[in-house]
């Protein structure tokens, strides 16, 4: 398996429990949230 291939299974598997607390702690939910550069957006 290519090492990109391996990166993106890896990814698809993991569960990002620390961004998860700190969107809960720092967001305000129903409200509109930019997101600039953060990624692929599998979280946002």
């Amino acid at each position: 398996m290519l090492k990109a291939e391996s990166v993106a299974q890896l990814h698809s598997t993991l569960i990002p429990i620390r961004v998860y607390d700190l969107i809960n702690q720092y967001f305000i939910k129903n409200t509109a949230t930019l997101d600039i550069g953060c990624g692929i957006g599998r979280d946002t």
